[in-house]
């Protein structure tokens, strides 16, 4: 869920804050962003790596598309963060 909800998800509004950051030439905060937005990126690659195989390995039935939905689902409604939950919802839309 972390790597292929959570994280992808929230990219869009990361280099929206990263951008209002440079905008108002406040690169301190831009750097601190940009930082992050390079660890998710990692973070993401490797879920992409390895969710696979964790699926084979804990024998989840359905294909990679049906966990990120149902991962979604629950991060829709249950996560205390709007925009966790946000994200999620725009990325919903979008599939």
């Amino acid at each position: 869920m972390l790597t292929h909800v959570i994280e992808a998800d929230s990219f869009k509004y990361k280099h929206q804050t990263y951008q209002e950051h440079v905008k108002h030439e406040d690169m301190e905060s831009a750097e601190a962003v940009l930082y992050d937005i390079m660890d998710e990126t990692m973070h993401v690659r490797y879920g992409h790596k390895w969710t696979a195989k964790l699926m084979e390995r804990y024998q989840y039935p359905g294909p990679l598309e049906q966990l990120v939905a149902e991962c979604r689902e629950i991060l829709i409604n249950h996560s205390i963060n709007p925009l966790q939950r946000a994200s999620a919802e725009q990325a919903k839309r979008s599939s």
